[in-house]
């Protein structure tokens, strides 16, 4: 075997090695290693937002009619003096006088709601569909409390339905700034949705400092008209600004 040969044999071995060396090292930077678990994270921070619960609240004697320019239906409110802090208010459609609550559930069985309109309302709308009126109310309970709800008044029926917040005061249970801190179920918006709301609540707290602060996430839960309950729906995340979708 000539040396000319030799020297070529050398070198495919050699081109063959090192082919064979460059695929393993390529195989090896390919190889996909699996990301460590996230561990899980608790957070410590508490809720602290200024909000103002008293905004966007008007005194019923002032309000214009409410029509519904589709239907021509009237909604008006006459206020009354209750001999306390909150004025009533009654409410007429189409000029005549409702005073009937709709019924609620209440262990099994349908019962007149009792209704009490008064205080300061605020975000009055007709549903899509024509059929019903809605309104927010806020009436003073007493020292810097307050009590939050939402009325609808069904316009075939002729009646009247008082929405409390998703929650109640007793069942706040995260920190406090004092043990004796007054506590609020507040409902900062709804939307209709379909025969239901869509209603957006938190926890309201009263601070040292004489002003109110958001405590608790946002929580969007759906009222179910015809079956007259709520449904929790989600809670928003702390980076989130939305109200209502």
């Amino acid at each position: 075997m000539n040396k000319k040969i030799v020297l070529i044999i050398i070198a495919v071995v050699v081109c063959g090695l090192a082919a064979s060396y460059l695929r393993a090292r390529q195989h090896q930077s390919l190889q996909i290693v699996p990301a460590p678990e996230p561990s899980p994270t608790t957070s410590s921070a508490s809720v602290h937002e200024p909000v103002n619960i008293l905004a966007g609240g008007q005194n019923y004697g002032s309000l214009p009619p409410f029509v519904n320019t589709s239907t021509g239906a009237t909604v008006t409110f006459k206020e009354y003096s209750t001999g306390a802090n909150n004025p009533g208010a009654y409410v007429y459609l189409n000029g005549e006088k409702i005073d009937k609550g709709d019924y609620i559930l209440v262990n099994g069985q349908n019962v007149r709601n009792t209704v009490e309109v008064g205080g300061e309302g605020s975000d009055f709308n007709f549903s899509p569909d024509d059929k019903r009126f809605a309104f927010q109310t806020r009436w003073g309970t007493g020292c810097c409390s307050s009590d939050f709800a939402i009325f609808v008044v069904d316009m075939g029926n002729k009646t009247i339905l008082r929405i409390h917040p998703p929650r109640r005061g007793p069942d706040y249970s995260g920190p406090k700034e004092s043990p004796t801190q007054s506590i609020f179920s507040f409902i900062e918006s709804y939307k209709w949705d379909r025969d239901a709301l869509r209603v957006t609540f938190y926890f309201v707290g009263l601070s040292s400092d004489e002003k109110y602060y958001r405590i608790s996430p946002k929580e969007i839960w759906r009222y179910d008209l015809a079956a007259r309950q709520y449904t929790l729906l989600e809670t928003l995340p702390e980076s989130s600004t939305s109200s209502t979708p």
